[in-house]
């Protein structure tokens, strides 16, 4: 919980300030780097933001159910799986803040942040391939723990299980699909040009 609390005074603190960078203290002196850093930071913490309202989603549904243990248990383990995405996702960007706040030049600043956006999207990439079909399962076992009230007395009628499986091979993998795809359309353009930039970068050291 300390990790959770810790993480969450920093973003917060972080939130709280202008979306545009100040340019890094003078070390990004470009109006087409620093605008490419603030639209990727900004959907970083879009990201962060839709992590967090699950969360709160979860606290709200625990509190509803407040006297169902069953119940409460199942919300626990789906809030301890996001909790545990914020804390890790939380750090990382929070970790690209920082290396880029004591970068040496403007290559450094925006190779860091390229390599750390990348190793970001690959990290919730991953995440979303476990997370989509255990919510769906979470989902299923939610709707029976209403009806029986312990997981000792669920019995899975033929019904259930066969939508479940169906759901499983069709649905889940269209969703992750999508959200791969998504992430390729929210990320791609501005991760190609500015990598783009950190060429026309190198291509000027060696010109020099």
């Amino acid at each position: 919980m300390d990790n959770i609390e810790n993480i969450w005074n920093e973003l917060s603190s972080d939130f709280n300030k202008k979306p545009l960078p100040d340019g890094a203290d003078g070390k990004i002196h470009t109006d087409r780097s620093d605008l490419l850093l603030a639209r990727l930071g900004l959907k970083l913490k879009l990201g962060l933001y839709w992590t967090i309202f699950f969360i709160v989603v979860l606290i709200v549904a625990a509190i509803v159910h407040i006297s169902q243990p069953m119940v409460l248990t199942l919300i626990g383990l789906m809030f301890l799986m996001m909790a545990g995405n914020l804390i890790y996702s939380g750090r990382l960007y929070l970790k690209i803040k920082r290396e880029n706040e004591f970068s040496l030049n403007t290559r450094t600043v925006l190779l860091n942040y390229y390599d750390s956006v990348v190793r970001v999207l690959k990290m919730e990439r991953l995440w979303a391939q476990f997370a989509i079909p255990l919510g769906l399962i979470a989902g299923v076992l939610y709707g029976q723990l209403l009806k029986a009230g312990s997981f000792g007395q669920i019995e899975f009628e033929l019904r259930t299980l066969l939508v479940t499986g169906i759901l499983m091979v069709t649905l889940v993998p269209l969703v992750i699909l999508w959200t791969h795809w998504a992430q390729k359309y929210a990320y791609k353009n501005d991760l190609t040009e500015l990598w783009t930039v950190i060429g026309e970068l190198y291509e000027n050291e060696d010109n020099m």
